[in-house]
């Protein structure tokens, strides 16, 4: 569809532009968020559902041992928490679950970590690509998911395409500030 080609476009022509950090910031936000409790192993997900102009939206967010970015102090905005390392099965598992219970048919579903899906040191490639499956066999027809900039490129794109089959692909992007 419409978002599959402006994909394609965007993907054959740009390339990835180094991010650099205030060390300054960094330093803030490790001050203020230094002492932060884990985010509890349980539970795996945190489902919310919503009806959006007359179509289902659903967040589906799964734990996992949190944003790298986050624990470098580069993030000085969203503050997803600080996560702790779960299993790839246990957490396969537990969006399984998850997505058998909603019995939604159609609409959106925002499958996302507590920060960056396109981060292997935050969802490893063999859970991303069980994730996608799980996504692809859902009663949802669009699939949304957040990543940092830097990490989208056409690998990651071309896979996660491949393997949601018919299903419509959004990425949202994080981006802090910008000076053009």
């Amino acid at each position: 569809g419409r978002t599959h080609r402006l994909m394609s476009d965007l993907v054959a022509t740009t390339s990835a532009v180094p991010m650099r950090s205030s060390p300054f910031l960094s330093r803030v936000a490790l001050t203020v968020r230094a002492g932060r409790p884990l985010l509890p192993a349980n539970p795996l997900v945190t489902v919310q559902s919503e009806v959006v102009g007359g179509r289902t939206f659903v967040r589906l967010w799964f734990t996992t041992v949190g944003c790298s970015h986050d624990r470098q102090g580069h993030c000085t905005m969203c503050n997803y928490g600080r996560g702790q390392a779960v299993s790839a099965d246990a957490v396969t598992g537990a969006v399984s679950e998850a997505l058998r219970s909603l019995g939604t048919t159609g609409g959106t579903l925002l499958l996302s970590p507590s920060g960056s899906m396109f981060d292997d040191r935050e969802v490893a490639p063999d859970l991303r690509r069980a994730l996608w499956a799980l996504a692809r066999e859902s009663a949802f027809d669009r699939i949304l998911t957040e990543s940092r900039a830097e990490l989208v490129n056409e690998s990651v794109v071309q896979e996660a395409r491949s393997l949601l089959g018919d299903k419509e692909l959004a990425i949202e992007i994080g981006l802090e500030s910008s000076d053009p």
